[in-house]
């Protein structure tokens, strides 16, 4: 898929705005579909920390794993990572990466 740099960062303020609420709503569940939820969208954003990094051909290291109720701003610091690094397949990637990502929350 490619995508713009202004399609990347719309759909990151998107998913963003949806993991602001679901976040926090779904670690006070403390249920198996809560947990699901929560591992989905860091799983997201550690794929999203690996296309800004591969694209700006920086060594991979882990992404912290941030309370429930940051990780909506962890979606947004890294699409902008991604969207600096200027390449197009990178950002194509993370762009299809957070339609999936708002389909699934």
């Amino acid at each position: 898929m490619t995508g713009s740099t202004a399609e990347l960062l719309r759909e990151a303020d998107r998913v963003a705005d949806r993991v602001q609420v679901v976040a926090p709503r779904m670690a006070a569940r403390s249920t198996a579909d809560g947990a699901r939820v929560l591992a989905d969208l860091r799983e997201a954003c550690a794929r999203l920390a690996a296309l800004a990094l591969d694209a700006e051909g920086v060594a991979w290291r882990p992404l912290p794993e941030l309370a429930p109720h940051a990780v909506a701003d962890q979606v947004l610091v890294l699409a902008h990572d991604l969207a600096r690094s200027g390449d197009g397949a990178a950002i194509g990637a993370g762009l299809a990466l957070l339609l999936d990502l708002k389909r699934r929350i």
